[in-house]
């Protein structure tokens, strides 16, 4: 089931299905590219547990934007990105398994700026999404 206009795709196994398979669906996407893109996978329960327990609560998002970014298995360990610094524009404000939630200043940085520091640490093993599209693959998972 693809998420309308973000980029994601959530599939159902079902009983007797297999789970998908990260460097088949790399390699497929590459084929159909022409350049590698990395497959990275949460589970369903994954993302509805990480919506559910929103690491943004009590923060004043007020010219914030609330971002993930999912770190692949094949990646570096999450230390590999530094703690981020007042000024910077963006914050780190919690880690979780292989993930890592951030908030941007817009007034301060942009997102691009943001997501090389990013895909450096972790050499593009990595994906980010905003927040608000994650609740919204939450919301197809447990069909809310």
């Amino acid at each position: 089931t693809p998420v309308i206009a973000t980029g994601n795709v959530v599939f159902s196994t079902g009983r007797k299905r297999t789970l998908p398979d990260p460097a088949a669906i790399s390699a497929m996407l590459e084929a159909h590219f022409g350049y590698a893109l990395p497959a990275i996978l949460r589970t369903g329960d994954a993302v509805a547990a990480m919506v559910a327990d929103d690491p943004f609560a009590g923060l004043d998002t007020a010219g914030l934007t609330r971002f993930v970014a999912m770190v692949g298995e094949d990646a570096p360990p999450l230390s590999a990105l530094a703690d981020t610094r007042a000024g910077d524009g963006w914050e780190i404000v919690g880690r979780q398994g292989r993930d890592i939630f951030f908030v941007t200043d817009r007034s301060m940085v942009k997102t691009p700026d943001v997501m090389r520091v990013i895909e450096r640490a972790f050499r593009k093993e990595v994906t980010t999404r905003n927040w608000n599209t994650m609740e919204k693959v939450a919301a197809v998972v447990t069909g809310g």
